[in-house]
């Protein structure tokens, strides 16, 4: 099991995803794109911080996705082989980003398959699973 610490970050970024999730499960004239888009964004962050944090990797919080899934990917390669193309934002440093905000429904969701694609590899990684840390 991961440390104390990376498991409050672990937990962390599910219950962010799960505001996404409350976010997008609603009709889609009601749904709330621009919280969507942040909840996905941070939670991503919070899932790379925690993997790196777990690897006692050097890194910067404000770094932006690009440059956390490079880092990542020198401890795992699955993280290669994800497709981060739907964030605009993902060459802008975290607190830069926090000013950028998708709109379209389409856009969000695919941003929100990134967050649990990269949630898999991390929780994978980390021999852990969602409900082993929820519980």
């Amino acid at each position: 099991m991961a440390i104390p610490t990376t498991i409050n970050s672990l937990k962390s970024a599910i219950s962010t995803l799960q505001n996404v999730v409350n976010d997008l499960n609603h009709p889609d004239e009601d749904v709330i794109a621009l919280s969507g888009c942040h909840y996905s964004r941070q939670a991503i962050n919070q899932f790379l911080h925690a993997f790196l944090e777990s690897k006692s990797a050097d890194f910067n919080k404000t770094d932006s996705i690009d440059n956390l899934v490079a880092i990542c990917a020198n401890y795992e390669p699955r993280f290669k082989t994800l497709d981060m193309s739907c964030f605009g934002c993902k060459h802008m440093a975290s607190d830069d980003a926090s000013q950028k905000h998708c709109f379209c429904l389409i856009k969000v969701n695919d941003c929100f398959d990134r967050a649990c694609k990269v949630k898999n590899i991390v929780l994978a990684n980390l021999n852990v699973t969602e409900d082993e840390l929820m519980a």
